[in-house]
């Protein structure tokens, strides 16, 4: 043999031995990591409004009736869906649809009154996925769209 060169301990044929099982374990690590991700951490309406206190607020100059009616306008208009609305718990929840960017988002709208004429609303967003990266932040264009609603009403 030729000095510098080795031969190696593995032929050819070992080599291709090994590749239905580099496959299989390939696909088994594939099949886990997409069974952990579709199974943990999916958020859901109910998670949206038991995680009240945690979202983005901001007080409005208008009585609690006017803001409750303005909430469903907004979330229409920003195309999300209600899928329930309670007055008495002062809770709206909502869903952003699955896009070509994001499996969807939960979303629960709190409107409390402070006063007779200001009223806070507070807006929680669960992604419907935890690990969904580029699901779509909806705190600020709710409570945007909110104000919206509001200055289009006549005083």
């Amino acid at each position: 043999m030729a000095a510098g060169l080795r031969r190696s301990r593995w032929s050819l044929g070992d080599l291709n031995m090994l590749k239905p099982m580099i496959r299989r374990l390939f696909a088994f690590v594939l099949a886990l990591a997409t069974v952990l991700s579709v199974c943990t951490g999916c958020g859901t309406l109910a998670g949206a409004r038991d995680a009240k206190g945690t979202g983005a607020r901001r007080v409005y100059d208008a009585p609690a009736d006017e803001v409750w009616n303005a909430v469903p306008q907004a979330l229409a208009a920003l195309g999300l869906k209600i899928a329930s609305s309670s007055r008495p718990d002062g809770c709206v929840l909502a869903e952003g649809g699955v896009s070509a960017w994001s499996w969807g988002e939960k979303i629960a709208v709190f409107v409390e009154e402070v006063s007779s004429s200001r009223t806070e609303v507070e807006v929680v967003r669960k992604k419907a996925l935890a690990t969904n990266a580029t699901a779509r932040d909806w705190e600020n264009p709710v409570l945007n769209k909110i104000e919206d609603v509001l200055r289009r009403i006549p005083k």
